[in-house]
């Protein structure tokens, strides 16, 4: 016979003792059920049941660690024919590639948003448009790398795939970890991204930084 039972994840009670002292107390040889309860017939064992934190963080967890629904399209383009993906212009958390295209090359650029794509889409814009900010990123130094000679291009937008940002629960980007893994494993998917990029950190933990 082997009973179990569970007390909490910390005692400094002596809990095989003491039930043992029990079987002594209430089964003594003079009692005729002594034979099966005593303590060479019984074996003793316990475990430890997680405690409420932990279970609400493997709860949590359970629930943060769900793809994102591939199927959400949003958009409030007034003109639909205008929107840089259609249909879906304001998912968030994506990767995205942008494809520049000129009469002599074609290149790629892969970048990443937390927020709704159009958000970063116009960030983009104003890059390509806004001296002041030609350098914010590589693609917007390929743009006015062509301006400046006069070269006309288009320039196309699609998403690569979406992922959850930086979670304090499972200490992980999923979101910098894609990108990363598409500019390292899939070179043509972003050519005009630069090697640096791989050692850069997340970003996206500082919103769980206290801050001094």
């Amino acid at each position: 016979m082997t009973p179990s039972c569970s007390p909490s994840a910390s005692t400094s009670l002596n809990i095989g003792k003491e039930f043992l002292k029990l079987v002594d107390r209430h089964f003594p040889p003079s009692n005729k059920l002594h034979k099966i309860f005593n303590r060479n017939t019984i074996k003793l064992s316990y475990s430890c049941m997680d405690n409420a934190k932990q279970n609400i963080d493997s709860h949590n967890k359970s629930l943060l660690s769900k793809p994102p629904d591939e199927n959400i399209t949003n958009c409030n383009c007034t003109n639909k024919a205008i929107c840089p993906v259609p249909g879906k212009c304001l998912t968030d958390g994506v990767i995205y590639q942008a494809t520049v295209t000129t009469s002599k090359a074609v290149e790629t650029y892969v970048g990443l948003t937390e927020t709704p794509f159009k958000n970063r889409w116009r960030n983009h814009n104003t890059s390509f448009n806004d001296t002041k900010y030609k350098n914010a990123n590589e693609l917007s130094k390929f743009i006015w790398s062509r301006k400046d000679k006069s070269i006309p291009f288009t320039i196309t937008w699609k998403f690569l795939k979406r992922a959850k940002p930086y979670s304090n629960l499972t200490k992980r980007c999923d979101l910098c970890l894609w990108e990363k893994l598409f500019i390292m494993c899939i070179p043509n998917y972003g050519t005009l991204n630069k090697r640096s990029e791989f050692i850069s950190t997340c970003r996206h933990s500082r919103w769980f930084l206290l801050n001094p």
